[in-house]
């Protein structure tokens, strides 16, 4: 579903991918009463120029977050309860699979290392191990779906970062 994994990893698998394309083809063939739903405005470009869905109607409906569940708690009472000294800088990274190359925590740590940051702190939410980075002190928490220990978490950050190479979502 990322188009960069694609390109990259396309000679390793072409033959499987001309294959499954061709089934695909086959099977929306003549077809009239397909809708396409994009879950971003860059998918429904994708799918717009795509030729299984030339002339299909595409409906977005994009991945959402419902706000309302989530509270800014107090800062620094949230870091009293998880031991965080009030000057400390707060980076919260949050991502399933902390490995996963395409959402570049790798470069996260090079870029922390590039601010000379004297008292800092990474917050990792989720699994899997996180690159060494140097000069920043590292926490990592397993993924959550407790809305309060969510807020706790997100209250306690001076910066959300998203390093993200490729999203697949909107």
């Amino acid at each position: 579903h990322h188009t960069l994994l694609r390109e990259k990893y396309y000679n390793d698998y072409r033959n499987l991918e001309e294959e499954f394309y061709a089934i695909k083809r086959a099977a929306l063939a003549g077809k009239t009463n397909i809708t396409a739903v994009a879950i971003s405005s860059k998918m429904h470009l994708l799918i717009a120029n795509h030729e299984f869905f030339k002339g299909k109607p595409i409906v977005n409906i994009f991945n959402g977050v419902d706000y309302k569940q989530f509270t800014m708690l107090d800062k620094q009472n949230v870091r009293r309860l998880l031991n965080i000294a009030p000057e400390t800088k707060v980076f919260l990274f949050v991502n399933r699979y902390l490995n996963d190359s395409q959402k570049g925590l790798d470069n996260l740590c090079k870029a922390i290392e590039l601010l000379n940051i004297e008292d800092g702190l990474l917050i990792c939410l989720g699994e899997g191990t996180i690159p060494p980075c140097s000069n920043i002190k590292v926490r990592q928490f397993k993924p959550v779906s407790d809305i309060e220990w969510l807020s706790q978490l997100y209250s306690v950050a001076d910066y959300l970062v998203f390093t993200s190479l490729q999203e697949a979502f909107s």
